[in-house]
């Protein structure tokens, strides 16, 4: 046997070797890389060759990417597999994928004009033999070995023998991906089963992107993977999701908004609902910026769509061109229709989870604000609890009807509003938006205050959406409840929903408290009339003491002192004549006298019997008996007052002519009485013509002066009165009385 015969008997020997060897791999379910880098070690085994390599074309067949080596320097191996390279700068490559030609090379350095001979000399390829992977009449791939250091001229045997186990590696490729497809597929089978748990459990949308990213990226050769989900309105989308993308740093695309219109791509997606995939993004003509990113190729895009709406996106991304076909577009539409129906779920969950949190809300504030009846303290939760409802910030107006103004009474903000906010305090009933809610009586919404023509800070805002509610109970206008959000389009249903609500609530909590703190104020207002009352009704008996004392008692102690006079002298025997007698009956006579002037001032029986005139004429005439005064008295009722009035008219005439005969050194006084039956107010003036005062120095007068004015006051004002003073120094002085007569 020759050289050439020992050489070709070797080569068939180790042929075999190499198909046991490849066809072992496959029986051991290794991946499809594995059975390549086996089949170019066992091609450089068994031709004795310095390298081999394996090309596989790209889904388009116009690429043709490396995949597996053997042979070469660590530092070419980075460089080569996954190297891309256009067939048609390498015609004879071209060849062997399209015709099936073999392509031998003896010696590279000799062709210096073919195309793609920078590769060959970048790997030092001196020698080439390739072959194409075919099964079946169908090109798989091609098999190339390599001489580097001198040329070869491939013999027939070395070519056959590579074609042979050529072919056995297709056949094995074919196997292994065979067996990848079924593994694939119970992969697919499983990962859809694993997400469609995850996703019918998922209780809001976060967990629903996680879900069907992390699904999608099990089954689906990609880079990176993204979620983008379209507005209420459907005019802007936004990046909810990401998978992948960590070395790139596409992270900080996460929250990214952009409008649906703004690529052809996207038009296709959102409006007109289609999904498909691209061989090569970088080759779009109509695409949006992506200069920052080359590394994206492959790009897929698949709508979600529920009930023929469209929610969002799915899109996954790979740096390879050519990787995805129409399987692997369908997998991800399995995705999507899933997810979409999943967010639809989630979003209906959480807004009925946020509406039975907002209503627990709601009752947890109302319960709040009728906990606490005092005013101040129900404005500042009024403001805390609408901010805890909506998210926002919280100012109170209260409207003050006299002024008619709206008075800022309590705010919830982490800062103001507006250069000045915190120090303006009243503002016009109908100024700016608050205005108009108060005036209007409905509530105001606007989505972004630099737009709107009635806002007046514009320069100064910190706020950009707001809602302006009115708060009233009936007819009762309270005032206005301010609520902003630092971002504009803030106010959405929901928010408006829930304000409505509790501005309902927070109207009737501030009614309830207005009016405790008015029935409060009255309370102190009576307990205070009531000790004054009690202090005029214990100066009244210290008066009556006194007369007591300074009359009756005095004239008493005459009568006592001129009996005892009689007593001595009948002891002595002394006669004791009528008039004796006439004088001790006379003293007697007079107490009595005195006794019953003193109960007719204390309750006059003639004013219980016929009247407060007549009781007043009759106080008159023994008031005259002391005094030089003329008095006149100007009467106008035709029917008789409630009892506690005439006392009360009575007893304030009575004071006030006391107070003249003391002080004024008058010699002439009048008393009108007159009954507005418009008003339903009774008028008692008195006025003399005295030496007057000073009404502002009235603390200053003579303590018994002073006693007397203010035992009217506190009488008239018993009754829900008023009295009013007019003097003027040598003029004279007016005192008048207004009281309301019972409903």
């Amino acid at each position: 046997m020759n050289s050439t015969e020992k050489a070709i008997s070797k080569i068939e020997v180790t042929s075999l070797d190499s198909f046991v060897s490849i066809s072992r791999r496959v029986a051991n379910g290794l991946d499809e890389q594995s059975v390549l880098k086996g089949i170019a070690d066992e091609a450089r085994q068994m031709l004795q060759v310095d390298r081999a390599l394996i090309v596989l074309p790209a889904e388009n067949a116009e690429y043709g990417r490396v995949v597996a080596q053997s042979g070469f320097r660590a530092e070419q191996i980075d460089a080569l597999i996954g190297r891309i390279a256009p067939l048609h700068d390498l015609p004879a490559v071209e060849r062997l994928f399209q015709a099936g030609e073999r392509m031998e090379v003896a010696d590279s350095s000799l062709n210096i004009e073919t195309p793609g001979l920078d590769m060959v000399r970048e790997f030092d390829m001196r020698a080439v033999c390739a072959v194409p992977l075919s099964h079946k009449g169908k090109i798989i791939g091609v098999l190339a070995v390599i001489f580097t250091g001198e040329p070869h001229d491939w013999s027939r045997a070395e070519v056959e023998s590579l074609e042979a186990i050529a072919d056995q590696g297709a056949l094995a490729v074919v196997l292994c991906r065979k067996i990848a497809e079924q593994r694939h597929s119970l992969v697919i089978r499983d990962a859809l089963h694993t997400a469609g748990q995850r996703l019918q459990s998922a209780s809001n949308v976060d967990m629903v992107i996680t879900a069907t990213l992390e699904g999608v990226a099990r089954v689906v050769p990609c880079i990176g993977a993204s979620i983008h989900l379209l507005s209420e309105d459907g005019k802007a989308a936004t990046v909810a999701g990401l998978w992948g993308y960590g070395k790139d740093g596409w992270q900080a695309a996460l929250g990214f908004s952009y409008h649906v219109e703004d690529s052809a791509l996207n038009v296709r997606t959102f409006i007109n609902h289609e999904a498909f995939f691209l061989d090569d993004f970088q080759e779009e003509e109509e695409k949006w910026d992506n200069s920052e990113y080359p590394t994206l190729r492959a790009w897929m895009s698949v709508p979600l769509l529920s009930n023929d709406v469209c929610l969002g996106k799915i899109t996954v991304d790979h740096d390879l061109p050519g990787v995805y076909n129409a399987e692997e577009l369908a997998i991800v539409q399995t995705f999507a229709a899933h997810a979409a129906v999943a967010i639809e779920r989630a979003r209906l969950y959480t807004k009925a989870t946020d509406r039975a949190t907002q209503l627990a809300l709601l009752a947890k504030s109302a319960r709040t604000l009728v906990s606490n009846m005092e005013l101040p303290a129900v404005l500042q939760s009024v403001v805390d609890n609408a901010s805890v409802l909506t998210g926002g910030e919280a100012c109170l107006r209260l409207y003050d009807e006299r002024g008619n103004k709206l008075s800022k009474l309590a705010y919830s903000w982490s800062e103001p509003w507006y250069e000045g906010a915190e120090e303006s305090e009243d503002l016009p009933a109908d100024y700016g938006l608050s205005g108009a809610a108060l005036n209007q009586q409905t509530a105001i919404v606007t989505q972004d205050l630099l737009q709107d023509p009635r806002t007046l800070y514009k320069g100064t805002l910190q706020v950009r959406s707001a809602v302006m509610l009115p708060l009233s109970i009936g007819t009762e206008r309270l005032g206005v409840l301010e609520i902003a959000w630092r971002e504009p389009n803030a106010v959405t249903q929901e928010r408006f929903a829930i304000s409505m609500a509790f501005a309902d609530h927070a109207s009737l909590a501030i009614h309830n408290a207005h009016h405790h703190s008015e029935l409060l104020k009255r309370d102190g207002e009576r307990t205070k009339l009531l000790n004054q009352l009690l202090t005029a009704q214990e100066d009244e008996r210290k008066l009556v003491a006194l007369e007591l004392h300074d009359g009756p008692l005095q004239s008493l102690s005459v009568g006592l002192i001129n009996a005892d006079t009689l007593r001595k002298k009948a002891q002595a025997g002394k006669a004791i004549t009528p008039e004796d007698i006439e004088n001790v009956r006379l003293d007697f006579a007079n107490v009595v006298g005195e006794i019953r002037g003193l109960m007719a001032d204390l309750r006059p029986e003639v004013l219980d019997s016929y009247g407060l005139l007549a009781g007043l004429e009759a106080y008159i005439r023994r008031f005259k008996e002391t005094t030089e005064l003329e008095i006149g008295i100007l009467y106008d009722l035709r029917e008789r007052l409630p009892n506690y009035l005439e006392v009360l008219t009575y007893r304030l005439v009575q004071e006030a002519l006391n107070n003249i005969r003391k002080h004024a050194q008058a010699t002439h006084a009048s008393i009108k009485i007159h009954l507005d039956r418009l008003s339903n107010t009774l008028t008692v003036q008195i006025r003399d013509d005295g030496v007057g005062f000073d009404p502002q120095g009235l603390s200053k007068i003579g303590e018994g002066f002073g006693l007397g004015f203010k035992s009217m006051n506190e009488r008239v004002r018993s009754a829900g009165g008023t009295m009013h003073i007019e003097s003027t120094p040598s003029k004279g002085t007016t005192v008048a009385f207004y009281i309301p007569l019972p409903m």
